[in-house]
């Protein structure tokens, strides 16, 4: 398998693009950049791998673990004619709360939007159900740099416990929000959003009767600033 200072030789060559440029966009220094190709830095962070691979125009994947081609996109443009039998139609969903935790939240399909095409491979590759998933959009800057308003999410929303650290999408007093979440010994919940500008939240124990967790994002598609 190639390394990541490999991959991103092959992106920048074919981008016609300098490091100079990645450097710029990334919001680093030149010195870090260089770093990523002479070798010394073995793994990206996560900001730093989504902002080169939507500057270079490679999959994220690809760019990150070297699976798949530098083109490859797990969600593509709807387009009648692919077969079923390789892709997995996912819709977008409105979704509104319910009065509490008690009460799960409605998921009405947004028929404005086009559908979004996944491979199925990408969804056994990760132990994913396609039926417990749902794409949702993003409203709001709290989750920049991770999140733009206007992208679109897919969570799964199987029932699982909250893994501290992990982004989630959930209802909390009648409102939808994404954020990154930890728990609490007490039992309440963090809630952290990416945004610098923005301070964290706590829900306390005796509110987690307005919380209600509809799933943890798995994906993320959209052009944000970029």
């Amino acid at each position: 398998m190639s390394e990541l200072k490999d991959r991103l030789e092959i992106a920048l060559t074919k981008s016609g693009k300098t490091k100079i440029e990645l450097a710029r966009y990334c919001g680093l220094s030149h010195p870090s950049v260089s770093n990523w190709f002479n070798g010394k830095t073995k793994q990206l962070t996560a900001i730093n791998a989504i902002k080169a691979s939507e500057f270079l125009g490679v999959s994220l994947k690809w760019l990150t673990e070297g699976v798949g081609n530098p083109g490859d996109s797990m969600v593509l443009p709807s387009d009648e004619s692919k077969s079923s039998d390789d892709y997995i139609i996912i819709p977008e969903y409105r979704v509104r709360c319910g009065a509490g935790s008690e009460d799960s939240p409605s998921f009405e399909e947004a028929t404005e939007s086009k559908p979004a095409y996944y491979r199925r491979e990408w969804f056994t590759e990760r132990g994913l159900n396609p039926a417990q998933c749902r794409r949702l959009k993003v409203h709001g800057d709290s989750m920049m740099p991770i999140l733009f308003d206007g992208d679109t999410i897919l969570c799964d929303c199987r029932k699982f416990p909250i893994v501290s650290g992990k982004v989630y999408a959930f209802c909390f007093a009648d409102e939808v929000r994404v954020k990154r979440l930890y728990k609490k010994l007490n039992g309440g919940v963090i809630v952290h959003s990416e945004n610098p500008n923005m301070e964290d939240e706590e829900i306390l124990p005796n509110e987690m009767s307005k919380f209600y967790l509809i799933g943890r994002v798995v994906d993320r598609s959209g052009s944000g600033p970029f």
